[in-house]
């Protein structure tokens, strides 16, 4: 069975401190002096409505002032925008670093080459000797089960066919 899902609206009142309403669930609401402190109390909280509480997903909404609502908006877009550059950055350092140590450079000028030191150097080396082996095992995994498959088919085929020649 899914989890339930609720969504949790929380809003600073006059007094700095945050309070927390669940949309699903009226009359289900609490207070905390942060936000962490008010997390765990609205999930006590919507335990005397629903026994299954501990696997349910809350889903938060945070409001603000608009400036401040519109500024954590734009932080975490640009924030998504650097995790990706970094995710491809990642990714052509690994097939540099391939391209560098088919030349045999050593680990010291490809990291000089590379602006990563030379032991991030080593372990891309390492990552994409591992990704290799991998690779290579999954292959060998695969061209057993096919051949296990086909010995399989191979002992059903056999009856079969005798049986038919003996007609």
């Amino acid at each position: 069975m899914a989890a339930k899902v609720y969504h949790v609206d929380y809003e600073r009142d006059p007094d700095g401190r945050w309070v927390a309403s669940v949309r699903e669930v009226a009359g289900c609401h609490t207070q905390g002096r942060t936000l962490a402190q008010t997390r765990e109390r609205i999930r006590e909280a919507l335990s005397l409505y629903d026994d299954d509480t501990d696997r349910a997903e809350l889903r938060d909404q945070v409001k603000l002032p608009g400036p401040a609502q519109r500024l954590l908006a734009a932080y975490a877009a640009t924030k998504q925008q650097a995790e990706a550059s970094a995710a491809a950055a990642a990714a052509a350092a690994r097939e540099a670093v391939r391209a560098i140590d088919v030349l045999q450079v050593s680990r010291r000028d490809a990291g000089e080459l590379l602006g990563l030191s030379h032991q991030r150097v080593q372990q891309l080396v390492d990552d994409a000797d591992r990704q290799r082996r991998t690779v290579k095992a999954t292959r060998r995994l695969g061209q057993k089960v096919a051949a296990k498959r086909e010995s399989a088919l191979r002992r059903l085929v056999r009856p079969v066919a005798a049986h038919a020649h003996k007609r």
